[in-house]
């Protein structure tokens, strides 16, 4: 038979519209000869890339495949609209209809992988520890401020009148996220494995100085008298009102990505400012801060609750999901680090949900092994 019956053939045994007895036929010939299994690979990729591409608002694979193989489809009527947005809607349409007909995963799996949640130890500036998932609670601290803690996943302040300095922390672990709102409306969410150290009211004067680790999105609440100051690593990012994130995930590097207005990046006796759409990232070793432009979305997507890749590597997107699952990673095939995809889903899914698509989209192949990903 044709290609143009096997292309059909093909849409349909991925979108589920084949009876057990013609999916067998489509598997009988993929297994013929290695063309036929490179064809089939070559459609999955297509398909899957259309599939998660959806999902983030992001068209992805290639164009000219797609809309043909839509085209030769029964759902593909779209009539005279013009034929980009054709494209786009008729994507939409069979990606609702049939998205939940794809299998969740092929990955073997033992045990269910949750995601993250809110979650997160609060520790007072007397040293008590409060543990802060899912139940409201409301508490004083020393010097008469409230701190509010509600069931969302989020802690506010509200400042006391008293002159005393005292410092709170929040550590998030693995598998957790917190959001803090501090005494001057800042709003800050901290992302897995992180820690913020900050005092429980601002001094009238001088500025508004906060310590962290690992990663956390801000909201600065503006002062032009008292600019914001976050620490971490040796570094110091002033802000006087302003949208940015931080994380020093990786070891004596600091990158710092700003969505609006404008920060100063201080560190060794220098200062570098950014503009909007821009990244820095310090590098201990070299004593030096790269400046380049990139897209926000993908470091930012985390706090929406999305994983965005943006042709990341596999190695760089699993220690992204070893800190949101709170597991293991092990690359038994060494080469699959290098491997890099694109793509957005959502993060509070399944960890098998995004591997499906890992494991469909290259050759890597994953087991789930009680707490630990292993790679193949």
């Amino acid at each position: 038979m044709d290609n143009q019956f096997w292309e059909q053939r093909l849409l349909d045994y991925f979108s589920g519209e084949l009876s057990d007895k013609e999916r067998e036929a489509v598997e009988h010939w993929m297994n013929a000869n290695p063309e036929n299994k490179r064809k089939f690979k070559s459609f999955r990729r297509n398909f899957l890339d259309m599939r998660w591409g959806i999902r983030g608002n992001l068209i992805q694979g290639d164009f000219k495949i797609i809309e043909r193989k839509l085209r030769k489809h029964k759902l593909y009527r779209i009539g005279a609209i013009a034929a980009s947005v054709a494209i786009v809607l008729g994507c939409v349409c069979w990606m609702l209809v049939y998205l939940q007909k794809v299998p969740s995963s092929s990955v073997e799996v033992v045990q269910n992988i949750q995601p993250g949640s809110p979650r997160a130890v609060l520790v007072l500036s007397n040293g008590e520890q409060i543990t802060m998932d899912s139940i409201t609670q409301n508490l004083k601290e020393k010097d008469g401020a409230s701190i509010q803690i509600d069931a969302e996943g989020k802690i506010c302040y509200t400042a006391s009148s008293l002159a005393q300095t005292l410092y709170n922390k929040v550590i998030v672990p693995k598998g957790g996220e917190f959001s803090i709102v501090l005494s001057d409306s800042t709003y800050i969410r901290l992302n897995s494995e992180s820690e913020l150290q900050y005092p429980v009211s601002f001094p009238a004067n001088g500025e508004r100085t906060v310590l962290l680790k690992g990663e956390g999105y801000f909201e600065i609440a503006p002062n032009p008298h008292n600019p914001f100051v976050v620490q971490v690593d040796g570094t110091a990012v002033k802000a006087y009102g302003t949208i940015f994130d931080i994380n020093n995930y990786t070891p004596g590097q600091v990158e710092t990505v700003l969505v609006e207005g404008s920060v100063g990046i201080r560190c060794a006796q220098q200062e570098t400012k950014i503009l909007p759409g821009q990244k820095a990232t310090w590098k201990t070793a070299s004593e030096k801060i790269e400046v380049e432009n990139v897209d926000i979305h993908s470091y930012i997507a985390w706090k929406d609750g999305d994983f965005v890749f943006n042709n990341e590597t596999l190695e760089s997107i699993m220690e992204k999901l070893s800190r949101w699952y709170n597991v293991e990673v092990f690359f038994a095939n060494d080469e699959a680090r290098h491997i890099r995809f694109s793509g957005d889903m959502k993060r509070y899914s399944e960890v098998s949900t995004l591997l499906y698509f890992f494991e469909e989209t290259s050759d890597i192949h994953v087991n789930i092994k009680g707490n630990c990903l292993i790679i193949e």
